[in-house]
């Protein structure tokens, strides 16, 4: 007996060095992540603002009509001259105003330039004319993505990284809620490496987009420029469209996360409130033979089951036992147990607990000021009144009403007044009865249930 007494201590003090340790790993799995989004951050903060400083010279410049430097070539008056003065002889102002439009291209299109330079064709002017306009296209588009890239860029980030850090598991985590702690970690972890990377493709494109902002009216400088604007608007949309997901996804973790810390503190909740002087409500008395001094018949035979389920025999017992946690108002403490007569190694629930402070108060004020004690006690660590009812899960997560009832009383033949604490499962008729059958033998809530569905064949 001491041998198991021995083992039984190891393999406590074992697991609670195992917790310890798992605990310890998540708080520095915790720490480093922290440390390393943090790190994170700060790169991709400096990324971002050297982005939005050069984005922003370009912008007022854009806005500022900065680009624009072949609009006059291409305006509606010009393009009127420039039709009537190539296709026939003009004089007077209209020939200085084509001479004047053909000079510009010459110097736009790096053609040889003066009166015997390169003379240009109506098909090469509205050419030109196409080449110009789809660049200043392309820019508008690639300007006005960009503009809104980083507006979104700064609130989604600020978003996303609030939810990675998100976590409230203090005294509440267990090995299921840290893995998917340390999931939602792990995924954080590489959406910042990403988001780091990603942004370093659209600095080096967004420089690369900018010199190619030197408008060159020409067939391959219209192409590169093209191409960096559709490569800058899909860089940008690639990374909102991450951050988007990852918003929805560490969201929907999150949530998860905080559905389970939220199950298990109710979990604890009623694992507390089932624990009185270090006793389980609803476990088996067998459990608890080594503290029993005593025990007696309270109820020989429970009227509901033997009525309800054809004379079964169902007792209420009541035991003795040594608490472990005594106190001064209490010097006798007892447990309730339901039982099935005439069945073998039929589960003994523990439906009831009571305390007696027996005949040890002198008056009922002095009585009634321990009770007020107990009762503040006993609500501030179980967060349980008076004539309260709660409730008590079983070992197959079956659910029962309980009830505490205290009272202060003076005994026959005494002077001195007695007080009552006593926790106990509500009117079995109205509670979980089948639970409570189940518990303490699935076989004969199988045979009932077969009688009871048991239908005649004709």
């Amino acid at each position: 007996m001491r041998f198991i007494k021995l083992l039984l201590g190891i393999l406590s003090a074992v697991s609670s060095v195992i917790v310890l340790i798992i605990f310890a790993i998540s708080i520095t799995f915790f720490l480093i992540f922290t440390n390393l989004q943090d790190a994170y951050s700060s790169e991709i903060d400096g990324k971002i603002k050297t982005i939005n400083r050069d984005f922003n010279i370009i912008y007022n410049d854009w806005n500022r009509g900065g680009f624009n430097k072949y609009e006059s070539i291409f305006r509606r008056d010009n393009e009127n001259a420039f039709s009537t003065c190539v296709a026939t002889r003009c004089g007077g102002s209209l020939i200085e105003q084509y001479n004047s439009i053909v000079s510009n291209l010459q110097k736009a299109t790096g053609e040889k330039q003066g009166i015997f330079g390169k003379q240009f064709s109506w098909e090469e002017y509205q050419n030109y004319k196409k080449i110009y306009f789809d660049q200043k296209k392309s820019t508008t588009k690639a300007i006005k993505n960009t503009n809104r890239f980083l507006n979104s860029f700064e609130k989604n980030f600020l978003t996303i990284t609030s939810l990675c850090k998100e976590i409230d598991n203090k005294k509440k985590s267990n090995e299921e809620i840290e893995k998917k702690i340390n999931l939602k970690y792990s995924f954080c972890n590489k959406l910042f490496i990403d988001t780091k990377e990603n942004l370093n493709l659209i600095q080096k494109e967004f420089s690369n987009f900018r010199l190619l902002l030197n408008y060159s009216l020409n067939e391959n400088h219209n192409n590169k420029l093209k191409k960096s604007s559709q490569l800058l608007m899909s860089y940008n949309e690639t990374v909102l469209d991450i951050l988007d997901k990852s918003i929805k996804n560490v969201n929907l973790q999150n949530k998860k996360i905080n559905n389970l810390i939220a199950q298990k503190k109710y979990k604890d909740k009623l694992n507390n409130q089932s624990m009185v002087f270090n006793i389980k409500l609803l476990d088996n008395i067998n459990n608890y033979k080594d503290i029993i001094l005593d025990k007696s018949t309270d109820d020989p035979t429970i009227d509901f089951y033997y009525e309800k389920f054809d004379k079964l025999k169902v007792s209420k017992f009541q035991y003795e036992f040594n608490a472990k946690n005594k106190n001064n108002f209490f010097n006798k403490y007892y447990l309730y147990t339901y039982k099935l007569i005439n069945k073998k190694n039929s589960f003994e629930p523990i439906v009831g607990i009571l305390a007696e402070g027996s005949s040890i108060f002198k008056n009922f004020e002095t009585c009634r000021a321990a009770e007020n004690q107990v009762l503040k006690e006993y609500s501030e660590q179980k967060s349980i009144n008076k004539n309260q009812s709660f409730n008590v899960v079983d070992i197959k997560n079956q659910n029962y009403f309980f009830n505490l009832r205290t009272s202060c009383y003076e005994k026959i033949f005494s002077t001195k007044y007695t007080l009552v604490f006593r926790v106990e499962i509500e009117n079995i008729q109205f509670n979980n009865y089948n639970g409570l059958l189940n518990l303490m033998n699935p076989e004969i809530n199988k045979q009932i249930n077969l009688k009871n569905n048991n239908k005649i064949k004709f």
